[in-house]
C-alpha cells in the first residue's frame, strides 16, 4: 500500500512543532540514523477503506 503524500508545508510544520525529535523516544533527528518519518497525519476518518 503506498504511503500518502503529505504537503511539504504540512511536513515543515509538523518537523518544527516537535523539534525534529522521534515522536515515541524525544531522540534529536541528528542522532537518528534515518530520516524520521511522519505518521497519522490522515485522520482515520478520512482514509478510503
Amino acid at each position: 500500500m503506498p504511503q500518502p503524500y503529505i504537503l511539504v508545508d504540512i511536513a515543515r510544520r509538523v518537523r518544527s512543532d516537535v523539534r525534529n525529535r522521534c515522536g515515541y523516544c524525544l531522540s534529536p533527528q541528528h542522532l537518528v540514523m534515518a530520516r524520521l518519518e511522519l505518521e497519522h497525519i490522515v485522520p482515520v476518518s478520512n482514509r478510503i477503506h
